[in-house]
């Protein structure tokens, strides 16, 4: 399978998330796609820079270094690059930005009022995404633990981000204040994926889970505020 084969066969898990919309709510999951690049500022359909995809990638590759099948982890993939994206529509807001990815933010687009509903929302698909694990063949006990490791990380993020935003202005913070100060916000989601993406298919591949999880870990360092 080919960069271009697996970026493509995300986005169409991503794609498959999204329920179909009435008529007078339209916009509201065109306000998602447009952050997603599949939109422009009219909302007409584009195809703009996705981001990189590093995270749900890195869970296929995880799936597969686990003996799995990468197609039964796309799901998970697609709900990791939907909370991803969730994450920057509202870290857009907290951190005033006109742009990302080369064209506006969500919210200088709609409003903040609006921005934070479409992070909302995305926020919820990226849920929806994972329970559509169990139709891609993953038993029910495993996509609950899935999802359990994917909340936790969310979490995790979002501890992240207030401290962040806490410690704004001041000069006085050392990095022993930060807790868990050598796993930097995006760092932490990546390794995040190497291990949501490996649950359920592990097995017994004890060294593989410790490869995978390095793997994860310098992914992080290499790629820390990947959009």
């Amino acid at each position: 399978m080919t960069q271009t084969d697996i970026r493509t066969q995300i986005q169409a898990a991503m794609r498959a998330a999204f329920p179909t919309a009435e008529a007078r709510v339209a916009r509201f999951y065109a306000m998602q796609e447009y952050q997603l690049g599949w939109r422009d500022e009219r909302l007409g359909v584009a195809s703009y820079d996705p981001g990189k995809l590093i995270r749900p990638a890195l869970t296929l590759l995880a799936c597969r270094a686990a003996g799995g099948d990468p197609r039964t982890a796309l799901p998970l993939a697609a709900g990791i690059q939907l909370i991803h994206d969730f994450s920057l529509i509202h870290d857009d807001i907290e951190d005033n930005s006109d742009t990302r990815r080369s064209r506006p933010t969500v919210w200088k687009v709609w409003g903040l009022a609006q921005g934070i509903n479409t992070g909302d929302g995305m926020y919820t698909i990226a849920h929806l995404a994972l329970h559509q694990l169990r139709d891609a063949g993953v038993p029910a006990e495993r996509t609950l633990e899935i999802i359990r490791r994917f909340d936790q990380t969310i979490l995790a993020d979002l501890r992240g981000q207030f401290l962040d935003l806490s410690f704004e202005g001041d000069l006085t913070i050392a990095a022993a204040d930060y807790p868990g100060h050598d796993q930097p916000q995006d760092r932490r989601a990546d390794r995040g994926c190497g291990r949501a993406g490996r649950a359920g298919w592990w097995g017994r591949r004890h060294q593989r889970r410790r490869y995978v999880r390095n793997m994860a870990r310098v992914q992080g360092w290499r790629f820390p505020d990947s959009g």
